[in-house]
Protein backbone atom coordinates (compact mmCIF):
# COMPACT_ATOMS: atom_id res chain seq x y z
CA UNK A 1 0.00 0.00 0.00
CA UNK A 2 2.92 2.53 -0.07
CA UNK A 3 2.11 3.99 -3.56
CA UNK A 4 -1.52 3.80 -2.64
CA UNK A 5 -1.05 5.93 0.74
CA UNK A 6 1.14 8.22 -0.47
CA UNK A 7 -1.19 9.37 -3.16
CA UNK A 8 -4.31 9.16 -0.81
CA UNK A 9 -1.59 11.05 2.12
CA UNK A 10 -1.36 13.44 -0.65
CA UNK A 11 -5.22 13.80 -1.52
CA UNK A 12 -5.59 14.06 2.58
CA UNK A 13 -3.01 16.60 2.68
CA UNK A 14 -4.97 18.59 -0.16
CA UNK A 15 -8.99 18.44 1.51
CA UNK A 16 -6.92 19.51 4.45
CA UNK A 17 -5.53 22.86 2.93
CA UNK A 18 -8.88 23.21 1.26
CA UNK A 19 -10.91 22.86 4.28
CA UNK A 20 -8.39 26.13 5.83
CA UNK A 21 -8.86 28.17 2.56
CA UNK A 22 -12.78 27.72 2.83
CA UNK A 23 -11.88 28.96 6.58
CA UNK A 24 -10.00 32.17 5.60
CA UNK A 25 -12.34 33.23 2.16
CA UNK A 26 -15.32 32.68 4.99
CA UNK A 27 -13.34 35.29 7.29
CA UNK A 28 -12.20 37.73 4.37
CA UNK A 29 -15.80 38.00 3.40
CA UNK A 30 -16.75 38.54 6.63
CA UNK A 31 -13.87 41.10 7.75
CA UNK A 32 -16.55 44.29 7.68
CA UNK A 33 -19.23 41.97 9.22
CA UNK A 34 -20.38 43.63 12.91
CA UNK A 35 -19.86 40.98 15.68
CA UNK A 36 -18.28 38.33 13.43
CA UNK A 37 -15.77 35.72 14.76
CA UNK A 38 -13.41 34.49 12.86
CA UNK A 39 -13.06 30.56 11.57
CA UNK A 40 -10.04 28.92 12.38
CA UNK A 41 -9.23 25.40 10.86
CA UNK A 42 -6.78 23.42 12.84
CA UNK A 43 -4.58 20.13 11.79
CA UNK A 44 -3.95 17.34 13.47
CA UNK A 45 -1.92 14.09 11.85
CA UNK A 46 -3.41 10.93 10.82
CA UNK A 47 -1.00 7.96 12.13
CA UNK A 48 -1.87 4.31 10.44
CA UNK A 49 -0.48 1.15 12.01
CA UNK A 50 2.98 0.60 10.79
CA UNK A 51 6.18 -1.85 10.91
CA UNK A 52 9.78 -1.48 11.34
CA UNK A 53 9.91 -2.86 7.52
CA UNK A 54 6.62 -1.63 6.31
CA UNK A 55 5.37 2.16 6.81
CA UNK A 56 1.80 3.03 6.39
CA UNK A 57 1.14 6.58 5.66
CA UNK A 58 -1.25 8.51 7.57
CA UNK A 59 -2.24 11.68 6.47
CA UNK A 60 -3.77 14.96 7.99
CA UNK A 61 -7.35 15.81 9.49
CA UNK A 62 -8.51 19.00 10.23
CA UNK A 63 -10.85 20.74 13.32
CA UNK A 64 -12.57 23.83 12.23
CA UNK A 65 -13.05 25.99 15.50
CA UNK A 66 -14.55 29.44 16.09
CA UNK A 67 -12.48 32.36 17.84
CA UNK A 68 -15.92 33.65 19.84
CA UNK A 69 -13.97 34.34 23.08
CA UNK A 70 -11.92 37.14 21.40
CA UNK A 71 -13.49 40.16 21.30
CA UNK A 72 -13.19 42.57 18.21
CA UNK A 73 -12.11 46.37 17.91
CA UNK A 74 -14.57 48.70 18.59
CA UNK A 75 -15.71 51.09 16.41
CA UNK A 76 -17.52 54.88 16.59
CA UNK A 77 -21.06 54.92 14.68
CA UNK A 78 -22.60 57.71 16.75
CA UNK A 79 -26.15 56.29 16.30
CA UNK A 80 -28.61 55.80 19.66
CA UNK A 81 -29.24 52.04 18.42
CA UNK A 82 -25.61 50.74 17.64
CA UNK A 83 -24.45 49.30 20.94
CA UNK A 84 -21.15 46.84 21.70
CA UNK A 85 -20.22 44.60 24.45
CA UNK A 86 -17.29 44.94 26.48
CA UNK A 87 -16.61 42.05 28.42
CA UNK A 88 -18.16 38.22 28.07
CA UNK A 89 -21.23 38.89 27.76
CA UNK A 90 -23.74 37.84 24.37
CA UNK A 91 -26.82 39.92 23.13
CA UNK A 92 -29.81 37.66 23.81
CA UNK A 93 -31.70 37.75 20.72
CA UNK A 94 -34.94 35.87 19.05
CA UNK A 95 -35.94 34.76 15.49
CA UNK A 96 -39.42 34.76 14.24
CA UNK A 97 -40.23 31.73 15.14
CA UNK A 98 -39.39 32.48 18.94
CA UNK A 99 -36.38 30.18 19.17
CA UNK A 100 -33.54 32.25 21.00
CA UNK A 101 -29.76 32.71 20.32
CA UNK A 102 -26.82 34.77 21.36
CA UNK A 103 -24.67 37.35 19.55
CA UNK A 104 -22.34 40.37 19.75
CA UNK A 105 -23.99 42.04 16.72
CA UNK A 106 -25.42 45.25 18.18
CA UNK A 107 -26.92 47.22 15.43
CA UNK A 108 -30.53 47.54 16.83
CA UNK A 109 -33.56 49.69 14.50
CA UNK A 110 -37.20 49.83 15.44
CA UNK A 111 -39.23 47.97 12.99
CA UNK A 112 -42.84 49.20 12.08
CA UNK A 113 -44.23 47.18 15.49
CA UNK A 114 -42.17 48.72 17.25
CA UNK A 115 -39.88 45.99 18.20
CA UNK A 116 -36.35 46.27 17.88
CA UNK A 117 -34.44 43.97 15.27
CA UNK A 118 -30.69 43.92 14.48
CA UNK A 119 -29.45 43.95 10.85
CA UNK A 120 -29.81 39.98 10.73
CA UNK A 121 -34.12 40.37 11.92
CA UNK A 122 -33.54 39.08 15.41
CA UNK A 123 -35.34 40.04 17.59
CA UNK A 124 -33.77 42.43 20.91
CA UNK A 125 -34.38 40.13 24.11
CA UNK A 126 -34.63 42.30 27.33
CA UNK A 127 -33.65 41.18 30.88
CA UNK A 128 -37.09 38.60 31.74
CA UNK A 129 -36.53 37.11 28.05
CA UNK A 130 -38.89 39.31 26.16
CA UNK A 131 -38.50 41.10 23.39
CA UNK A 132 -38.01 44.97 23.51
CA UNK A 133 -40.62 47.19 21.80
CA UNK A 134 -40.78 50.93 22.05
CA UNK A 135 -44.43 51.68 21.59
CA UNK A 136 -45.54 54.68 19.27
CA UNK A 137 -43.03 56.99 17.47
CA UNK A 138 -43.02 59.99 15.70
CA UNK A 139 -46.03 62.25 17.13
CA UNK A 140 -46.54 59.48 20.23
CA UNK A 141 -47.62 61.74 23.38
CA UNK A 142 -46.20 61.80 26.25
CA UNK A 143 -49.28 63.52 28.64
CA UNK A 144 -48.08 66.57 30.87
CA UNK A 145 -47.91 66.04 34.43
CA UNK A 146 -48.49 68.95 37.29
CA UNK A 147 -46.16 70.58 39.39
CA UNK A 148 -46.83 69.72 43.08
CA UNK A 149 -43.20 71.15 44.32
CA UNK A 150 -40.22 73.70 43.61
CA UNK A 151 -37.40 73.80 45.08
CA UNK A 152 -35.80 77.49 45.42
CA UNK A 153 -32.30 78.09 45.81
CA UNK A 154 -30.82 81.57 46.08
CA UNK A 155 -28.48 83.80 47.55
CA UNK A 156 -30.38 87.39 48.53
CA UNK A 157 -27.83 90.37 48.37
CA UNK A 158 -27.15 91.06 52.37
CA UNK A 159 -25.71 95.13 51.15
CA UNK A 160 -28.46 95.78 49.27
CA UNK A 161 -30.09 98.75 51.37
CA UNK A 162 -33.51 98.45 52.48
CA UNK A 163 -36.96 99.18 51.28
CA UNK A 164 -39.11 100.67 53.87
CA UNK A 165 -42.56 99.05 53.94
CA UNK A 166 -44.03 100.87 56.83
CA UNK A 167 -43.40 104.10 58.55
CA UNK A 168 -41.79 107.16 57.35
CA UNK A 169 -40.90 107.63 53.51
CA UNK A 170 -42.59 103.51 52.77
CA UNK A 171 -42.71 102.33 49.84
CA UNK A 172 -45.64 100.00 48.40
CA UNK A 173 -45.08 96.99 46.53
CA UNK A 174 -45.74 97.11 42.86
CA UNK A 175 -44.93 94.40 40.30
CA UNK A 176 -44.85 96.84 37.73
CA UNK A 177 -42.52 99.20 38.85
CA UNK A 178 -38.84 97.61 39.60
CA UNK A 179 -37.88 100.45 41.67
CA UNK A 180 -40.34 98.55 45.02
CA UNK A 181 -38.03 95.92 45.09
CA UNK A 182 -34.78 94.71 44.32
CA UNK A 183 -35.15 91.19 42.67
CA UNK A 184 -36.99 89.55 40.17
CA UNK A 185 -37.05 85.76 39.19
CA UNK A 186 -39.42 83.50 37.30
CA UNK A 187 -40.03 79.65 37.33
CA UNK A 188 -42.30 77.68 35.32
CA UNK A 189 -44.58 75.04 36.27
CA UNK A 190 -47.21 73.14 34.70
CA UNK A 191 -51.44 72.48 35.38
CA UNK A 192 -53.24 69.11 34.99
CA UNK A 193 -53.44 69.21 31.74
CA UNK A 194 -49.28 69.91 31.17
CA UNK A 195 -50.10 73.48 30.35
CA UNK A 196 -47.04 76.30 31.07
CA UNK A 197 -47.80 79.02 34.20
CA UNK A 198 -45.29 81.45 34.73
CA UNK A 199 -44.67 82.36 38.43
CA UNK A 200 -43.02 85.63 39.62
CA UNK A 201 -40.85 85.87 42.36
CA UNK A 202 -40.03 89.36 44.02
CA UNK A 203 -37.43 90.13 46.81
CA UNK A 204 -36.93 93.21 48.37
CA UNK A 205 -34.93 93.95 51.18
CA UNK A 206 -37.42 95.10 54.20
CA UNK A 207 -34.02 95.59 57.09
CA UNK A 208 -31.55 93.78 58.39
CA UNK A 209 -31.74 90.29 57.69
CA UNK A 210 -34.92 90.44 57.06
CA UNK A 211 -36.56 90.40 52.81
CA UNK A 212 -40.17 90.09 51.75
CA UNK A 213 -41.29 87.48 49.13
CA UNK A 214 -43.75 88.03 46.66
CA UNK A 215 -44.71 84.94 44.71
CA UNK A 216 -46.95 86.14 41.28
CA UNK A 217 -48.58 85.23 38.40
CA UNK A 218 -50.23 87.02 35.32
CA UNK A 219 -53.83 86.58 34.71
CA UNK A 220 -57.12 88.35 33.26
CA UNK A 221 -59.68 90.38 35.38
CA UNK A 222 -63.42 89.58 34.38
CA UNK A 223 -63.31 92.18 31.59
CA UNK A 224 -60.38 90.33 30.29
CA UNK A 225 -57.66 92.99 31.31
CA UNK A 226 -54.43 91.74 32.37
CA UNK A 227 -53.85 91.50 36.14
CA UNK A 228 -51.25 90.54 38.40
CA UNK A 229 -52.91 88.26 40.85
CA UNK A 230 -51.04 87.59 44.81
CA UNK A 231 -50.04 84.28 45.59
CA UNK A 232 -48.93 84.82 48.98
CA UNK A 233 -51.38 86.93 50.66
CA UNK A 234 -49.61 88.72 52.87
CA UNK A 235 -46.35 88.48 51.44
CA UNK A 236 -44.11 86.43 53.11
CA UNK A 237 -41.46 87.59 55.32
CA UNK A 238 -37.76 86.06 55.56
CA UNK A 239 -35.43 86.28 57.99
CA UNK A 240 -31.78 85.03 58.17
CA UNK A 241 -28.84 84.69 61.35
CA UNK A 242 -25.17 85.62 61.41
CA UNK A 243 -24.33 82.59 59.04
CA UNK A 244 -26.50 83.42 55.98
CA UNK A 245 -28.82 80.55 56.57
CA UNK A 246 -32.58 81.01 56.42
CA UNK A 247 -34.45 81.20 59.93
CA UNK A 248 -37.75 81.60 58.91
CA UNK A 249 -39.55 79.82 57.62
CA UNK A 250 -37.99 76.86 57.99
CA UNK A 251 -41.45 74.70 56.83
CA UNK A 252 -42.30 74.85 53.09
CA UNK A 253 -45.09 77.23 51.86
CA UNK A 254 -47.68 76.53 49.37
CA UNK A 255 -49.29 78.73 46.77
CA UNK A 256 -52.62 78.04 44.39
CA UNK A 257 -51.53 78.71 41.29
CA UNK A 258 -54.14 79.82 39.21
CA UNK A 259 -55.08 78.90 35.49
CA UNK A 260 -57.76 79.62 32.83
CA UNK A 261 -58.85 76.74 30.76
CA UNK A 262 -58.51 77.49 26.90
CA UNK A 263 -61.57 75.98 25.68
CA UNK A 264 -64.09 76.61 28.78
CA UNK A 265 -62.26 79.83 29.93
CA UNK A 266 -62.60 78.27 33.72
CA UNK A 267 -60.79 79.29 36.23
CA UNK A 268 -59.37 76.55 38.32
CA UNK A 269 -56.38 76.18 40.70
CA UNK A 270 -53.42 73.97 41.80
CA UNK A 271 -51.41 74.10 44.66
CA UNK A 272 -47.73 73.90 44.83
CA UNK A 273 -45.61 73.54 47.99
CA UNK A 274 -42.16 75.84 47.76
CA UNK A 275 -38.91 74.51 49.84
CA UNK A 276 -36.10 76.48 50.50
CA UNK A 277 -34.62 75.81 54.01
CA UNK A 278 -32.99 72.64 53.02
CA UNK A 279 -29.51 72.10 53.93
CA UNK A 280 -26.68 70.75 51.93
CA UNK A 281 -23.61 68.51 53.33
CA UNK A 282 -22.19 71.59 54.53
CA UNK A 283 -25.04 72.63 56.10
CA UNK A 284 -25.74 76.13 54.04
CA UNK A 285 -29.58 76.23 53.44
CA UNK A 286 -30.82 76.37 49.83
CA UNK A 287 -32.00 79.65 50.72
CA UNK A 288 -28.77 82.67 52.13
CA UNK A 289 -28.14 85.46 52.57
CA UNK A 290 -24.43 86.71 52.34
CA UNK A 291 -22.41 89.36 50.64
CA UNK A 292 -22.18 87.67 46.99
CA UNK A 293 -24.18 88.83 44.32
CA UNK A 294 -27.82 87.45 44.05
CA UNK A 295 -28.38 84.41 41.93
CA UNK A 296 -31.50 82.69 42.03
CA UNK A 297 -32.54 78.98 40.91
CA UNK A 298 -35.76 77.22 41.27
CA UNK A 299 -35.84 73.74 40.14
CA UNK A 300 -39.83 72.72 39.90
CA UNK A 301 -41.28 69.03 39.15
CA UNK A 302 -44.06 68.54 36.38
CA UNK A 303 -43.85 68.87 32.80
CA UNK A 304 -45.51 70.18 29.46
CA UNK A 305 -46.81 67.02 27.22
CA UNK A 306 -44.20 65.99 25.06
CA UNK A 307 -43.97 63.81 21.80
CA UNK A 308 -41.76 60.58 20.75
CA UNK A 309 -38.23 61.95 19.72
CA UNK A 310 -36.03 58.30 19.95
CA UNK A 311 -34.68 55.69 21.92
CA UNK A 312 -30.80 55.00 23.73
CA UNK A 313 -29.27 52.53 25.84
CA UNK A 314 -27.77 53.47 29.23
CA UNK A 315 -24.37 52.02 29.93
CA UNK A 316 -26.00 49.23 32.35
CA UNK A 317 -28.37 48.18 29.45
CA UNK A 318 -31.10 50.66 30.46
CA UNK A 319 -33.43 51.16 27.38
CA UNK A 320 -34.19 54.80 27.27
CA UNK A 321 -37.21 56.83 25.62
CA UNK A 322 -37.04 60.27 25.18
CA UNK A 323 -39.66 62.92 24.39
CA UNK A 324 -39.31 66.45 23.11
CA UNK A 325 -40.38 67.80 26.26
CA UNK A 326 -36.53 66.71 27.98
CA UNK A 327 -38.32 63.45 29.67
CA UNK A 328 -36.21 60.47 29.74
CA UNK A 329 -38.37 57.14 30.30
CA UNK A 330 -36.55 53.88 31.22
CA UNK A 331 -38.63 50.62 29.82
CA UNK A 332 -36.40 47.76 30.53
CA UNK A 333 -33.05 46.50 30.85
CA UNK A 334 -31.11 44.76 27.78
CA UNK A 335 -31.02 41.13 27.95
CA UNK A 336 -27.16 39.18 28.41
CA UNK A 337 -26.14 35.79 28.85
CA UNK A 338 -22.80 33.96 29.16
CA UNK A 339 -21.30 30.71 29.06
CA UNK A 340 -18.83 28.53 30.33
CA UNK A 341 -17.27 27.72 27.02
CA UNK A 342 -17.81 30.61 24.27
CA UNK A 343 -15.81 29.32 21.90
CA UNK A 344 -18.04 25.85 21.46
CA UNK A 345 -21.19 27.46 20.90
CA UNK A 346 -22.05 26.54 17.53
CA UNK A 347 -22.73 29.31 14.52
CA UNK A 348 -25.76 30.06 13.04
CA UNK A 349 -26.44 32.34 10.13
CA UNK A 350 -26.96 35.80 10.75
CA UNK A 351 -23.87 36.39 13.06
CA UNK A 352 -25.41 34.27 16.03
CA UNK A 353 -24.52 31.53 17.87
CA UNK A 354 -26.81 28.34 19.18
CA UNK A 355 -26.09 27.33 22.73
CA UNK A 356 -25.46 24.05 23.05
CA UNK A 357 -24.37 21.57 26.18
CA UNK A 358 -20.82 21.78 25.41
CA UNK A 359 -20.77 25.03 25.56
CA UNK A 360 -22.12 24.60 29.55
CA UNK A 361 -24.84 26.36 30.90
CA UNK A 362 -26.10 29.65 30.65
CA UNK A 363 -26.52 32.50 33.28
CA UNK A 364 -28.18 35.77 32.62
CA UNK A 365 -28.24 39.11 33.57
CA UNK A 366 -27.52 42.71 32.37
CA UNK A 367 -24.53 44.79 31.23
CA UNK A 368 -22.49 46.47 34.31
CA UNK A 369 -23.53 43.06 35.91
CA UNK A 370 -20.90 40.21 36.84
CA UNK A 371 -18.74 39.69 33.85
CA UNK A 372 -21.29 40.25 31.19
CA UNK A 373 -19.74 43.39 30.31
CA UNK A 374 -20.27 46.99 29.99
CA UNK A 375 -22.25 48.60 27.15
CA UNK A 376 -21.23 51.16 24.83
CA UNK A 377 -23.74 53.36 22.66
CA UNK A 378 -23.17 54.57 19.60
CA UNK A 379 -20.41 51.81 19.06
CA UNK A 380 -20.03 48.09 17.31
CA UNK A 381 -18.19 45.74 17.84
CA UNK A 382 -16.07 45.06 14.61
CA UNK A 383 -15.11 41.28 12.82
CA UNK A 384 -12.61 40.27 14.55
CA UNK A 385 -11.01 38.61 11.23
CA UNK A 386 -7.80 40.71 10.83
CA UNK A 387 -7.47 40.94 6.76
CA UNK A 388 -3.23 40.45 7.16
CA UNK A 389 -3.21 37.75 9.01
CA UNK A 390 -5.78 36.28 6.61
CA UNK A 391 -4.24 36.79 3.57
CA UNK A 392 -1.12 35.35 5.11
CA UNK A 393 -2.81 32.50 5.73
CA UNK A 394 -3.97 32.42 2.15
CA UNK A 395 -0.74 32.18 0.33
CA UNK A 396 0.61 29.52 2.98
CA UNK A 397 -2.31 27.39 2.86
CA UNK A 398 -2.16 28.24 -1.52
CA UNK A 399 1.46 26.81 -1.04
CA UNK A 400 0.88 23.78 1.12
CA UNK A 401 -2.18 22.79 -1.52
CA UNK A 402 0.32 23.24 -4.34
CA UNK A 403 2.43 21.14 -2.07
CA UNK A 404 -0.01 18.27 -1.25
CA UNK A 405 -0.81 18.03 -5.33
CA UNK A 406 2.75 17.47 -5.85
CA UNK A 407 3.07 14.29 -3.79
CA UNK A 408 -0.27 13.11 -5.04
CA UNK A 409 1.05 14.16 -8.43
CA UNK A 410 4.72 12.07 -8.03
CA UNK A 411 2.61 8.96 -6.56
CA UNK A 412 0.54 9.19 -9.70
CA UNK A 413 3.68 8.79 -11.32
CA UNK A 414 5.51 6.46 -9.83
CA UNK A 415 2.09 3.74 -10.08
CA UNK A 416 2.63 4.72 -13.85
CA UNK A 417 5.60 3.25 -14.10
CA UNK A 418 4.69 0.02 -11.98
CA UNK A 419 1.59 -0.94 -14.42
CA UNK A 420 4.21 0.07 -17.74
CA UNK A 421 6.33 -2.95 -16.14
CA UNK A 422 4.07 -5.36 -17.48
CA UNK A 423 4.41 -3.80 -21.18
Amino acid sequence: MGIYGMMRTGVAGMNAQANRLTGVADNVANVSTAGYKRTDTQFSDLVMPSTRNAYQSGGVTTTVRHDISMQGAGRGTGKPGDIMLEGNGFFRVQDESGTEYLTRAGSFQRNGEGYLQNAAGFYLLDETGKRVVIKGGAGELLQGQVTTNINLTANLQSDKTAIKRTGENAVTFDAKNEKTYHLKKSATVYDDQGTAVSVDFYYTKTDDNTWEMHACTNTTDAGGNPVVEELLNPPQTLTFGKDGNITSPLTPLTINVPNVNKTSGAVTTFPVTINMAAKDNNGKTSMTQIGANFTFDAEADGYAPGTYKGFSFGTNGEIQVSYSNSQVRTIGTVGLSTVTAPDSLIPITGTVFQAVPEAGGQTFGHPGEGTFGVLRSGMLEESNADIGDELTDMIEAQRNYTANSKVFQTGSEVMDVIVNLKR
